[in-house]
Order: structure tokens, then C-alpha cells, then sequence
């Protein structure tokens, strides 16, 4: 026959072939689900990990059509990963799909997260009811579909504000692993090494980190359009209890190097390599050792002043004993406990053997520092406690956000 060639080509020659493969299409089209985005999948690297990618820019709609398209892509400036989307369109459209990238790759041995972000987005909407929205996203996704998500959006909608843009400020997005089952999520003051936690939820692994940059709109009767762009300069990975790599480098074949877009102004917490982290902590530890002993010092002279006899020491170790006996039998007796606050007081001797151990202590943490034990410099570094705003500083914070979000 005239159409019989060999190969692939071969087979698509063949009409029978070709219509067959046309109507196989059209049922694998018209047979997605409703409201489920159409999207074209790829790999990269980023950040020293790989990262699978999804652009989506139409979904479908209930009566298996899909909707007009928006625009979304991603690209790579130097080394910062840029991502884009938009959407636009009427009533008359019935639909319009996002314009959508997500990233994602794989945290579930990782300590925390920290991503690195910058940002803008415009959105607008018309008519009696439509409206439109950009939004930068990054989140923490569990096998179930659990999520945990910190976002900056601008939106707009023919109902209230109808135009609206606004830039996205360089800033951190932090995830950390508890390590009871649960994630957190938490954000950086921008001042030191100073955290607020946002969010907690019970996370079953694997867990997946996601970067997202969406447009979309909603045109019920009307009109809108939004289009915005992210930009991730990188991704902090904290393994073991410390950063693999400082905020301003990736890790390239398991050598750490330098980012050319970002500048470190010093070396905080958050950006530290394991030897800065061992130095600072080693630091400290050092302060606390000299701090303790020069206490202890003090109260050694004080007791040689008092020419206290050991047999004075006893007798007052003994009078504690029986007062701390005597409450454990009645602890709401208040009598009891100024007597034994009274008599502590004038245990200096018992207040030299608590400082005396708890330098002992201090010094043999040191030493297991300053020999490079990452198993306890990293449980000094999991004591560092995350600062919770109050009640007060949380009604502030809103109050400051309802006043930005008034203003925008």
C-alpha cells in the first residue's frame, strides 16, 4: 500500500491507526476529572536538591471542556528561580484556568526549611461579581494531602477593591520538623535570629516542600485579570541541626558554593555552617564557665568571712530537710515555705555545692563542644527556644496587618 512505511512514522501513516489514536485522546480529554488543571511536568535543580516542576494553565471544565488558558512558566536569572503567572478574561469565556508553577522536592529528613523570596503581582476586576488574585505560596504537603502553607497574595475583586498591586518584600518562610510527628511553621522578624511560630499540624511523611506561583480569576459575571512574579533566591536545608549550607550558597557535588545574589550582612543563627554555629556556641559556653566560677568565688569568700563551722552547715542542711518534708505533706502551707526561702537564703554552703555542679556541668559541656560533638551542640541548639508572641503582641500584629491590608 502507499502509505506503508517503516517505523513509528510507519504506524502514524496508517489512517485506521490515526483515527483510532485521535478518538484514544479525546476520551483520555473529556474523561478528567472536573476542576483539574492541565499541566506539563519537568525536573531542575535548585538550591542543591532536584525539584519535580508543574505548569498548569487550563482546567477542566463539569462539562469536559477545558477552559481558556492563563500563562504560566518559570526560568532560571543567574541562580535565582523565577516564576510567573498570569490570567485574564469575561463572563463570556465561562472559565479562565490559573496561571500556575509548582515546585517541589522531597524534606522528609530535613530539620527545617528556610526559603528565601522576593516578589510582585497586580490584579483587577470588573463587573457585578468577579475577581482576581496573585499569590506566592510555599508550603509543607503530607502524604495525605495535609498542608502547611505561608503566602503573600494581592487580589482584587469587582466588589471591593477593584485594582490592587503590591511588591513582596526580600524575606524568610521557615518550616521546622518537631520531631513529635508534627511541622510548624515560622517567620522570621528580620532582626537576628528571632522566630515566630505560626502554625502547628500533625504531619505523616513523606513529606514535600512546595514552591508556588499562581494567577487566577474568577468571572462569575464580569470581568478580571491578574499576572504577578516570584522570585526564590534559595533554599536554606537544615540536616542534623544545622544548615548544610550558609543562606548565600547551594550544595554542588557535596561543596558548598557561594550565590552571587545574595549578601550576607553577618552571621547570624539562621545562616550558620556547622564550624560558625560550634564557634558561637563554644563561645557562649565559655562566658557561661566564667560567669559561674566568679559566682562561685564570691560565695566561697562570703562563707570564710562568716567563719561558719561545718558543724553550723549541718545542722542548717538539716533544719531544710525536715521544713521540705513537712511540705511535701502540706504544700499550700505558706508559713512553711517562707521558713525554708528563709533558711536557704542562709545556706551559702548549699548554694556553692548547686553552683559547683552546674559548672562541673557547663565544663564538661564545653569540652564535648570544643571536641566537635555534633550530638550535643545540636541538643543546645534544639533548647533554643522559638519566641511566641503574647496575647498582646498578637492583637497588635493583627491590628498592624488589618491596617496594611486597609491601605494597600
Amino acid at each position: 500500500m502507499k502509505w506503508q512505511k517503516k517505523g513509528i512514522v510507519g504506524i502514524l501513516a496508517n489512517p485506521f491507526i490515526l483515527i483510532a489514536l485521535v478518538i484514544l485522546i479525546a476520551i483520555i480529554a473529556f474523561n478528567v476529572p472536573s476542576g483539574k488543571f492541565l499541566s506539563i511536568f519537568s525536573s531542575i535543580s535548585f538550591a542543591g536538591r532536584g525539584w519535580n516542576v508543574e505548569v498548569s494553565d487550563a482546567r477542566i471544565q463539569s462539562n469536559g471542556y477545558p477552559c481558556s488558558p492563563g500563562s504560566a512558566s518559570y526560568t532560571f536569572e543567574g541562580e535565582t528561580l523565577v516564576m510567573s503567572g498570569s490570567a485574564s478574561g469575561s463572563q463570556s469565556q465561562g472559565c479562565v484556568g490559573p496561571g500556575r508553577v509548582v515546585a517541589t522536592t522531597d524534606i522528609t529528613n530535613d530539620d527545617e526549611v528556610m526559603v528565601l523570596f522576593d516578589g510582585y503581582g497586580t490584579a483587577s476586576a470588573g463587573g457585578s461579581s468577579a475577581s482576581g488574585s496573585y499569590s506566592l505560596i510555599t508550603s509543607v504537603i503530607d502524604v495525605n494531602g495535609i498542608e502547611l502553607s505561608q503566602a503573600k497574595e494581592v487580589a482584587a475583586s469587582s466588589r471591593g477593591v477593584t485594582s490592587a498591586s503590591a511588591s513582596f518584600e526580600p524575606q524568610i518562610f521557615s518550616f521546622k520538623n518537631n520531631f513529635d510527628g508534627t511541622w510548624s511553621s515560622i517567620q522570621s522578624f528580620g532582626i537576628g535570629d528571632v522566630f515566630i511560630k505560626k502554625e502547628t499540624m500533625v504531619m505523616t511523611p513523606p513529606i514535600k516542600l512546595r514552591l508556588i506561583s499562581e494567577a487566577s480569576v474568577g468571572l462569575s459575571d464580569g470581568s478580571a485579570s491578574a499576572n504577578g512574579i516570584s522570585r526564590f533566591y534559595n533554599v536554606v536545608f537544615k540536616e542534623n541541626g544545622f544548615a548544610v549550607c550558609k543562606a548565600d550558597e547551594v550544595l554542588v557535588d557535596k561543596v558548598c558554593q557561594t550565590l552571587s545574589s545574595i549578601l550576607l550582612k553577618n552571621e547570624e543563627a539562621i545562616k550558620e555552617s556547622f564550624d560558625e554555629k560550634l564557634a558561637r556556641i563554644e563561645a557562649e559556653l565559655l562566658a557561661k564557665n566564667q560567669g559561674l566560677t566568679e559566682d562561685l568565688t564570691k560565695l566561697q569568700a562570703q562563707l570564710e568571712q562568716q567563719g561558719i563551722t561545718q558543724h553550723e552547715i549541718d545542722l542548717l542542711k538539716v533544719q531544710i530537710a525536715i521544713l521540705e518534708n513537712e511540705l511535701k505533706t502540706d504544700p499550700n502551707n505558706q508559713l512553711l515555705q517562707n521558713q525554708l526561702d528563709e533558711l536557704k537564703s542562709q545556706d551559702l554552703a548549699g548554694k556553692i555545692a548547686s553552683l559547683q555542679s552546674e559548672l562541673d556541668g557547663a565544663k564538661q559541656q564545653l569540652a564535648d563542644v570544643q571536641a566537635g560533638d555534633k550530638t550535643v551542640v545540636n541538643v543546645i541548639e534544639a533548647n533554643e527556644k522559638i519566641q511566641e508572641p503574647n496575647i498582646i503582641k498578637r492583637f497588635f500584629n493583627r491590628l498592624i496587618a488589618w491596617m496594611q491590608n486597609l491601605f494597600a
